[in-house]
């Protein structure tokens, strides 16, 4: 990694977003390395179905495209989304804008929660979803040396899923080396393994029973001191059941949660 030439900053998502706006302007507006990555929790273009930042998006993408952030890492949404925005004003006469490109945006997921897909990828949104993966637990690997950003997205047994690389010219936007056919083929929730258990359709009956127009939500199978079953999650519009049910029928322990 070239440190001398990067700078990485690091936000909070979560609270104070406008102040911090101020902060990150007036950072990057004195920021002489080469490169410059920003992360944060929430995605400004979300990954999964159902979720959008639009307030933050309209806050914070300004500045980055005002001081050319090249990379944007993000968390929250529970899948995999890769894309970009335009270069806008700085590409030159005669330039193939699928070779050059603004701030690359990447949403990851390396826990065991899973969601799924926003179906219309990032249309409406001024943006391109170049990659995507539900279901699938990822880490990351960057490597900069340069003129050259080099990323790498691989899956929990290492195989490399998504990758590209950022090459900076002289009063240029950065080109863009699209390498995501070097990866295994994109992984959904159609043709992975479920990443939830099962619950048995008489343990069903029996829940569903006792708690009527609740929803199934979460399902783990568990073994807890001596004893197998599942903990299962379900819900209707005004609160959270957690249970803990073995394999009999029997419900062990009960927590509820109101909205």
């Amino acid at each position: 990694m070239d440190y001398q030439n990067t700078r990485v900053i690091g936000l909070n998502s979560n609270e104070q977003t406008e102040k911090q706006a101020k902060w990150v302007d007036e950072v990057l507006s004195n920021t002489s390395q080469k490169w410059k990555v920003v992360t944060f929790h929430h995605p400004l273009f979300s990954a999964s179905e159902g979720r959008d930042n639009e307030e933050l998006r309209n806050l914070w993408k300004p500045i980055f495209d005002k001081h050319e952030v090249d990379l944007v890492l993000q968390g929250h949404d529970h899948s995999y989304a890769r894309g970009r925005v335009s270069p806008g004003d700085n590409v030159l006469d005669g330039v193939n804008l699928r070779d050059k490109t603004g701030t690359v945006y990447v949403v990851s997921v390396s826990g065991g929660k899973m969601y799924k897909l926003r179906p219309n990828a990032w249309d409406g949104w001024e943006a391109d979803r170049d990659r995507a993966a539900e279901n699938t637990q990822l880490f990351q690997v960057i490597s900069i040396e340069d003129d050259k950003l080099s990323f790498e997205s691989y899956t929990a047994i290492g195989e490399l899923y998504d990758a590209f690389d950022l090459v900076k010219k002289p009063n240029e936007p950065n080109s863009f080396v699209e390498r995501k056919d070097q990866g295994i083929k994109a992984r959904r929730f159609d043709n992975t393994i479920p990443y939830q258990d099962t619950l048995p359709e008489n343990l069903k009956e029996i829940i569903f029973k006792q708690y009527k127009g609740h929803q199934l939500n979460r399902v783990s199978f568990v073994r807890e001191d001596g004893v197998t079953g599942y903990r299962v999650r379900i819900r209707n519009d005004k609160q959270s059941v957690y249970l803990f049910i073995d394999q009999s029928g029997k419900i062990l322990n009960e927590d509820i949660y109101t909205f």
